[in-house]
């Protein structure tokens, strides 16, 4: 292919083309942004696998700070974004509070049986000791876990962990017991 030549001009002389590119620009970006993530924090959790989460608000303060150019300007924005959060199947929510008594219940029930457990074997190993002659010392820090518990000793008397003779043993209800009468 062959080399393009200018064209000369009608007068016999040649053509001049002198390019002078000018470019001006000038403008103002902002570019910011505020993220409200919701999350799962806002849940209760009753053990057991048992977590509902109810209607939640949550207020976020932000502070957005910035430097704009040419200038040198420094920008500063700041505000709150407030979310309100609700579950739209309630039938699902009055379930899962259900499920969370009855697990309340249930742990409740177990911390019970537990301590019941305890004092039926407190009662039981005190006893035994009580039988065999043995006794806690009263100034032992270990002189009241048996102090309550009364036993026949080895010398057919009424004894109590602590070694006391008890000549008349009351029967009073105590602060747990319903009166039955």
């Amino acid at each position: 292919m062959p080399p393009a030549y200018a064209e000369e001009d009608e007068g016999g002389g040649n053509t001049t083309a002198v390019a002078n590119p000018q470019a001006v620009s000038s403008g103002n970006v902002t570019n910011q942004a505020v993220q409200v993530t919701n999350t799962n924090l806002f849940q209760q959790h009753y053990g057991s696998g048992v977590s509902c989460q109810g209607t939640t608000f949550a207020l976020s303060p932000f502070y957005i700070g910035g430097f704009g150019a040419p200038e040198g300007n420094v920008k500063n924005d700041f505000g709150i974004a407030a979310t309100i959060t609700m579950p739209l199947d309630r039938e699902a929510v009055d379930e899962c509070k259900r499920r969370a008594m009855i697990e309340t219940v249930r742990q409740r029930a177990e911390a019970d049986k537990a301590q019941l457990d305890y004092q039926l074997v407190r009662a039981l190993k005190c006893a035994e000791m009580i039988r065999g002659g043995a006794f806690l010392h009263p100034s032992s820090p270990y002189g009241a876990v048996c102090a309550d518990v009364i036993a026949l000793g080895p010398d057919d008397q009424m004894r109590n962990g602590i070694g006391q003779v008890v000549t008349q043993v009351v029967m009073e209800p105590s602060r747990n017991q319903a009166a039955s009468y």
